[in-house]
């Protein structure tokens, strides 16, 4: 998802939030306001805010954890658990791996829309240098330079491009 499609979302676009997923969260949040002391003058509100932010980064970390550090793990784990001799089917153990990545690979996805949502409210509609080079990077990215001709040699000619693009295309 790019800046742009940020800004094309409808207003009733709902931006999913890991921490709403998790079935404890609310309890853990009424848990934490409720138990401090009530807060009417500013300065009390601030400090709950406060306790609350920091209770929640802890709980963040013990709850999630490093998604990608365990994303990596994981995978390294399932590469040892494919590469076991004579294996026929995946076993238990490998099933629960693969559910685990699942899962982990949906947290980092939503991970990923929250920080561009923040960077998208942080710097709003500014024609900042940073909305500038992620524009430039992403183009980088998505121009196609080169394609693999069915002999397998690589063709930067613009007109073989065309054409084996429109022929792909033709043949689905």
């Amino acid at each position: 998802m790019d800046d742009e499609d940020v800004r094309r979302k409808p207003k009733s676009f709902k931006y999913e939030v890991m921490w709403e997923r998790h079935p404890e969260l609310h309890s853990f949040i009424e848990t934490n306001w409720n138990g401090k002391p009530k807060g009417f003058s500013a300065i009390e509100v601030r400090d709950k805010l406060k306790d609350l932010s920091e209770n929640l980064y802890t709980w963040d970390r013990h709850t999630f954890g490093n998604v990608k550090k365990e994303i990596k793990q994981l995978a390294k784990q399932l590469e040892v658990l494919k590469n076991v001799p004579g294996r026929t089917e995946p076993s238990h153990l490998e099933i629960k791996v693969v559910d685990r990545l699942v899962e982990l690979y949906h947290r980092e996805e939503i991970l990923s829309r929250q920080r561009l949502r923040v960077d998208w409210l942080t710097y709003g509609d500014n024609n900042t240098k940073y909305f500038q080079q992620r524009a430039s990077m992403r183009r980088r990215k998505n121009k196609i330079t080169a394609l693999a001709r069915p002999d397998g040699q690589l063709t930067e000619d613009v007109e073989q491009l065309e054409g084996m693009t429109n022929e792909f295309y033709k043949g689905l």
